[in-house]
């Protein structure tokens, strides 16, 4: 029934996210020889508030992931460098010259070296623009950019599943992201891979949220394929084995289903089981998000609680559900549920 099913994927935001958490391993791993010139000692800045200025000035239409950073340079000097990311989930004629166009930009508004990269994340092998230029009478303008096309990693697949380098296992989501758009069941199956692949690695409790929360967006799937990997997920005895995932989190995420069914039920002799066990998942969503947001938090304000039950469609309380699991403070919640509500 699934494995014909039409799969919107959302690519660009959670890059935008993992990016800012893993921009060293990242760089590392796809341009090793930028990576070289950036003294990570110093850590980075992402300057996004800038960028969208820029962004907004340039006018270029469709704003993809595109982040900013300033970075310092090893060679001691006290230049910074801005290095300009762009993740393409789809084959975009523009993008040259929106490369050029947010290089200049960038440059006019901090007067710093820009280095700009592009990560193209579509499935058209031969498309591999790297340079903008356009010229006339004596007069020539060119901007050159290094890419990494994704679709080169198919190849590597062995390579990247043995590596140490944590980005891997996000090249990772985003091939079986590229190759199962249209079939849910093969899907199902390489998201539970990348999850448990993942908890064997023996990362962090920080670095295994951030890449739980990018596999499970980017590897979007119907929501009753979904209860049945995290059902799953929870049996490893590597997850049972982690508090924070297979304490009060793991319970929630597994009841939710349950306990809609048995409000579903009771609600069903009186108003019809179909639209019973509708309202009965809903609401147990609803009290799942809340609980899970007062067992993190001192105080849920009345405003969130009630935002919280305008939201009706079991989708988008499902990935509330798992926002609020993964999400670390109240704030990054209440900016993810005010995009849901708009």
């Amino acid at each position: 029934m699934h494995a014909q099913t039409q799969l919107h994927d959302d690519f660009d935001s959670p890059w935008k996210n993992i990016l800012d958490c893993f921009l060293q391993e990242m760089m590392t791993l796809l341009f090793p020889q930028v990576a070289a010139l950036i003294d990570w000692s110093r850590g980075y800045e992402p300057l996004d508030k800038e960028f969208q200025k820029i962004i907004f000035d340039a006018d270029t239409g469709q704003v993809r992931a595109d982040k900013l950073y300033k970075v310092y340079k090893r060679d001691g000097t006290k230049a910074l460098l801005l290095i300009h990311i762009e993740v393409q989930a789809q084959k975009d004629q523009k993008l040259p010259e929106r490369m050029f166009i947010y290089n200049y930009r960038s440059y006019d508004r901090f007067h710093l070296p820009v280095l700009s990269l592009a990560i193209l994340a579509d499935n058209n092998k031969n498309w591999r623009p790297d340079r903008f230029s356009y010229g006339e009478n004596g007069t020539k303008m060119e901007l050159r950019f290094a890419i990494v096309k994704i679709l080169d990693f198919a190849d590597k697949w062995e390579e990247l599943e043995q590596s140490d380098n944590i980005f891997s296992l996000c090249i990772m989501a985003q091939l079986k992201a590229m190759q199962t758009k249209n079939n849910c069941e093969q899907r199902k199956k390489w998201k539970f891979y990348l999850l448990r692949l993942l908890v064997k690695k023996g990362y962090d409790r920080q670095e295994i949220v951030e890449l739980l929360r990018f596999i499970d967006w980017l590897l979007m799937l119907p929501e009753e394929l979904n209860q049945q990997i995290w059902h799953d997920f929870t049996q490893l005895k590597e997850v049972k084995k982690m508090p924070y995932i297979s304490g009060f989190e793991k319970l929630l995420m597994e009841r939710g289903l349950q306990k809609g069914i048995q409000q579903g039920i009771q609600q069903g002799l009186q108003q019809g089981l179909q639209q019973g066990l509708q309202q009965g998942l809903q609401q147990a969503k609803q009290e799942d998000i809340l609980e899970i947001l007062a067992l993190k938090n001192d105080f849920v304000p009345e405003e969130i609680q009630q935002k919280v039950r305008q939201i009706t469609d079991t989708t988008s309380l499902q990935n509330l559900l798992r926002i609020a699991v993964l999400k670390q403070s109240l704030k990054e919640f209440q900016q993810e549920l005010n995009k849901l509500l708009q």
